[in-house]
């Protein structure tokens, strides 16, 4: 499910990201003229999102407006994925604090770690099997 869920919502950020290039793209260019080859190729700026549109044989002009408004609306885009990227990091650092809680344990003393902290077991572990604690399990390397 992790797998999937990651890709879903890559994919949903991906959508949002595009759309919100085509309506920045489309608010930009309202009030400019355009010849059918640049429709053409504004409409071939939408599909590539965050990239510079292909602007060869258009009239100087509406290359420029083109060209800017491609720009301006790929920052637009680009601070909007940042912006859902913020707040999806903010919103798993709340679940983290919120949600994630360290399981109840008693505490161990670091003199009774024969290994200390490399070896994570204390030497209660170490000894015969009818001094260890009901489901006790020995740990480590019996060096």
């Amino acid at each position: 499910i992790a797998r999937v869920a990651g890709l879903l919502g890559t994919a949903a950020v991906g959508a949002a990201i595009a759309q919100s290039f085509g309506s920045a793209l489309d608010s930009r260019l309202s009030g400019t003229a355009l010849g059918a080859a640049a429709r053409a190729a504004v409409q071939q700026a939408k599909r590539l999102p965050l990239g510079t549109p292909s602007v060869h044989g258009l009239a100087s002009d509406q290359a420029h407006a083109i060209t800017r408004a491609a720009e301006q609306a790929s920052l637009h885009s680009f601070h909007l994925g940042m912006m859902i990227a913020a707040v999806l990091v903010a919103a798993g650092g709340v679940a983290g604090v919120l949600g994630i809680r360290n399981p109840d344990t008693e505490d161990v003393r670091a003199e009774s770690c024969a290994g200390g902290q490399l070896v994570g077991a204390s030497s209660e572990l170490g000894g015969p099997l009818a001094d260890r604690p009901v489901g006790a399990q020995a740990t480590g390397s019996p060096a």
